[in-house]
């Protein structure tokens, strides 16, 4: 029988991306008696002296302190490496990493599809994924109109605060004077922009929205946090981590190259729990919408509740949101159906019930029309 190959993830487990990772790859690996995953429980470093000597047959390398010095050791030793890291561009290597632009994508479609005309992106100048995410949440938003604002967490702060609360971001908090979305960059970053609201009286979400990257549990169950999160496809990214570093180690030709894995769903808890919107009217016909639309809300139902005429909601929706009341029911629908489908083993009739949907049917063509997408591909996506 041959020994099985000794695969090791180095990165620092402090962090929920790379431990969503370890996840995956561990998951994969258990299904394979060629591979053993070995992972340093304190590492916090970049000290990889010791691998010349180990008996180590390849390395998956996650996001970790200096990064760039860890993998040109790792490239010097020749030892197969599949970085999942997202911390910088391709150096001749091979990166299977999140489309950290799409995450930023998704992340600005989210907030102006709720209404916020107001956005702002809180991340990490010297990360390339926070790099990523901002170019991607600025593109869309102003793609779509909305203005954008870009803040950074200064430089060193972590190390001198050892993380701990307050944090500088209380500074521009302070300077908002109209109700606003906050995107940050990760969990952790989200988590700072909550508590720094909590310590100056500002109110989530009345005042501030905040959405974050990760839904790292630890930020997204307990009572005072519940952050909106987008969720990465971290069981892809294992996934494809192993079987191609697997190829590298049996001495087969993988081509240095990038590969980006879209990012899964945005999942609303708490944090997000409002509408950017100014008219009241409109306010009103949205929360409609999220509560009936598997009741077969419609656009008279809506108006009659409200005692408006449908000229009249149609023309303050165009204002407020540049959309009709049926588009927005349908997008509402469609993206119920879409988290269903990721979220839950139900069938797709089932689905298509709760969402309010005639038939399996009705719910394809309309998975089709918005997400260019069939219940099949979108459970290939689902997060386990």
């Amino acid at each position: 029988m041959v020994a099985a190959r000794q695969i090791l993830f180095l990165g620092s487990l402090s962090i929920g991306y790379n431990r969503d990772i370890l996840r995956s790859i561990g998951a994969h690996a258990a299904m394979d008696p060629r591979m053993h995953i070995l992972f340093p429980t304190d590492y916090e470093s970049a000290n990889a002296t010791g691998l010349e000597h180990a008996d180590i047959s390849g390395v998956i390398v996650g996001a970790c302190p200096q990064f760039g010095q860890l993998l040109s050791h790792l490239v010097r030793m020749k030892k197969p490496v599949v970085d999942v890291s997202a911390e910088r561009d391709s150096l001749g290597h091979t990166r299977i990493v999140t489309d950290d632009q799409e995450v930023g994508k998704l992340a600005a479609d989210y907030f102006i599809d709720r209404g916020f005309k107001h956005l702002i992106y809180y991340g990490m100048a010297a990360r390339h994924w926070s790099a990523m995410r901002w170019r991607g949440f600025q593109q869309q938003a102003q793609y779509r109109g909305a203005s954008v604002e870009h803040f950074d967490r200064p430089t060193g702060w972590a190390n001198y605060r050892a993380g701990f609360f307050p944090c500088p971001v209380a500074e521009w908090i302070r300077s908002i004077t109209h109700l606003t979305a906050v995107f940050a960059g990760d969990d952790l970053l989200g988590a700072e922009v909550l508590e720094a609201c909590r310590q100056i009286n500002i109110s989530v979400p009345d005042q501030l929205a905040i959405l974050s990257v990760d839904n790292d549990d630890i930020y997204n169950t307990w009572r005072n946090s519940r952050l909106s999160s987008v969720v990465l496809n971290t069981p892809e990214i294992g996934r494809r981590a192993v079987d191609t570093l697997f190829r590298l180690i049996q001495g087969r030709s993988v081509p240095p190259r990038t590969v980006l894995i879209s990012p899964v769903q945005r999942v609303t808890r708490f944090s997000t729990n409002i509408f950017g919107v100014s008219d009241p009217l409109v306010r009103e016909a949205l929360e409609l919408i999220y509560a009936g639309f598997g009741k077969g809300i419609s656009v008279k139902r809506i108006a009659s509740e409200l005692a408006v005429s449908r000229p009249t909601l149609e023309r303050r929706f165009a204002l407020e949101l540049n959309r009709t009341p049926a588009a927005e029911i349908s997008r509402v629908q469609a993206e119920f159906a879409r988290r269903r489908l990721l979220d839950t083993d139900k069938s797709v009739s089932q689905i298509a019930t709760e969402a309010g949907y005639s038939s399996a049917r009705q719910l394809r063509a309309a998975l089709h029309q918005h997400f260019a997408a069939t219940p099949r591909n979108l459970r290939k996506l689902k997060v386990t």
